[in-house]
């Protein structure tokens, strides 16, 4: 990370303005955290040539197994949290300053802004799995590779729902799914169920597969009128 941040320094010099990591893993200490790390960084008046010039940096970055790190103008920074709200509620909650400025503490979230994301994702993920399982209704295979990246992003959901309640978010996912459950009234045995298939703890065969799909297509349907009228 230090090597990573001092290239930045070298090519960017005075106009890169904070490099911060965010996500689950800020809750180790940084010895521990040795890969898998999501990063930002803000770059003043960030332009092509500076993407061109970090590019060699940021593939030797990814080659050590961490994700693509994002990169953002300073003042798109302070004019994105109304359009990624779910985003930015994250990142205030878990973040770590690896360099330069905080410009996160003093960041405020409209929860009406989480909501219209909360929807609105919630409606995109609904469509995109009824447009995937319209393609791919006959293949089991097919649909069990799209339940672990719907675990993914229906958990960012769930997180969000949670902080337009202003209740306090479980550190364990399951912990989260009951939390919705319980101040929302909507079921969470499919979404607890789409859980174990992402940890592995579950198997299906193709006619449990075909059946737990109709049942996601109803709980994201559920989900969407909840968010809907949240």
């Amino acid at each position: 990370m230090e090597k990573f941040i001092d290239n930045l320094k070298n090519i960017l010099q005075e106009r890169l303005i904070s490099v911060f990591m965010y996500g689950s893993k800020v809750k180790y200490s940084q010895e521990l955290v040795k890969t898998d790390m999501n990063v930002m960084v803000i770059v003043k008046n960030l332009s092509g040539s500076d993407i061109r010039a970090c590019s060699e940096i940021v593939n030797k970055w990814m080659k050590a197994k961490n994700p693509i790190p994002v990169f953002m103008d300073r003042e798109e920074w302070f004019h994105s949290s109304d359009v990624y709200a779910m985003e930015y509620a994250d990142i205030k909650a878990e973040h770590r300053i690896l360099y330069g400025e905080d410009l996160i503490s003093d960041l405020n979230v409209d929860p009406d802004n989480i909501r219209f994301q909360c929807e609105q994702e919630t409606k995109n993920l609904l469509m995109r799995f009824r447009q995937f399982y319209l393609e791919n209704a006959h293949s089991p295979k097919r649909l069990k590779d799209s339940f672990v990246p719907l675990a993914k992003t229906c958990n960012a959901i769930f997180k969000a729902i949670l902080r337009v309640k202003f209740t306090d978010i479980p550190s364990e996912k399951e912990d989260i799914i009951k939390k919705l459950a319980e101040i929302s009234g909507l079921e969470a045995s499919t979404y607890i169920k789409l859980l174990g298939y992402k940890r592995k703890q579950c198997k299906m065969n193709d006619k449990e597969t075909i059946a737990f799909a109709d049942e996601i297509v109803d709980a994201l349907t559920k989900l969407l009128d909840y968010t809907n009228n949240m």
